[in-house]
């Protein structure tokens, strides 16, 4: 029995979310499913206070709404896109945030704090390979958290097989400059990551990561008949090595106690790693 059973409400099946996400505008029928699996366990646990950071909140809102109940209270952060205000009557609040301080697009009178110790789950659903840097988002998301509060992060994997392919087809993995000279809205991507690094970023907020995984999204991969063959030779390998699918989660917590030595202690333990494996080298060589 899952964990989701044990505490109430089931987790819908896929068909039941793929149905909601025809019906619903702005609900991506694979993406916005994983990120609602990962999110259950903490969504099921008990009343929550959560917090959405994107260029369009509102359908991953509704989404929680729908199946997770009305206990939770809602906000919408508005990041880099056009300000969409939920209705009223639908009960979520609303936040116009901008921590992309390094970007020539950033709107100035936006905020870039927020309340602290006010969210205990906070969501950013393809949002961090919109901002220039990280930082600035991880570190108002670790002061917003409650005590023991998760931040839940989806984005494309740079580490992908696809982007892979592109490399060996002679490709790059730069944003388009001229999307990026021009301002836009929705904001142009700026670049995507891998999960060390997100999990370097957020080990220097203070946050310690629990999880991370992947999945893929073949329905974003390009039409091409060459790719696909060469992704169909390659699947047993993503299958032995999840980590070359196309998209990625993270799931990090505030800790508590004793445990916020972890992350503080993050980047001297890696230093003395990397210096251990530069000893072990010059051992075998020798």
């Amino acid at each position: 029995m899952s964990l989701a059973q044990l505490l109430g409400k089931r987790l819908a099946r896929q068909r039941e979310f793929d149905q909601w996400a025809r019906d619903m505008p702005g609900v991506h029928p694979l993406r916005h499913w994983h990120a609602l699996r990962i999110c259950w366990p903490i969504l099921s646990a008990g009343r929550q206070t959560i917090l959405d950071v994107g260029a369009n909140p509102l359908p991953w809102l509704r989404t929680i709404r729908h199946f997770a109940g009305a206990r939770h209270t809602l906000w919408s952060g508005c990041q880099g896109g056009e300000s969409q205000k939920p209705q009223a009557a639908e009960g979520i609040q609303h936040l116009d945030v901008e921590f992309d301080i390094w970007s020539p697009f950033r709107q100035a009178d936006a905020t870039n704090t927020l309340p602290e110790r006010t969210f205990s789950l906070i969501t950013a659903l393809y949002t961090i390979e919109y901002l220039y840097h990280p930082d600035a988002f991880l570190r108002a998301a670790a002061d917003a958290l409650t005590p023991n509060g998760a931040i839940v992060i989806t984005a494309s994997n740079v580490a992908g097989s696809h982007n892979i392919l592109g490399l060996l087809r002679g490709g790059g993995l730069s944003a388009n400059l001229d999307s990026l000279i021009r301002p836009q809205i929705p904001r142009p991507r700026v670049r995507e990551y891998c999960w060390r690094e997100l999990r370097d970023a957020a080990f220097a907020a203070g946050l310690a990561p629990v999880a991370h995984g992947f999945y893929d999204d073949p329905a974003d991969r390009v039409n091409d008949e060459d790719q696909r063959k060469i992704e169909s030779a390659a699947s047993p390998l993503l299958s032995e090595r999840p980590q070359l699918q196309s998209e990625m989660f993270l799931v990090l917590r505030k800790p508590t106690g004793l445990r916020r030595l972890r992350p503080a202690a993050a980047p001297f333990v890696h230093a003395a790693r990397v210096r251990l494996g530069h000893l072990r080298a010059r051992l075998r060589r020798a």
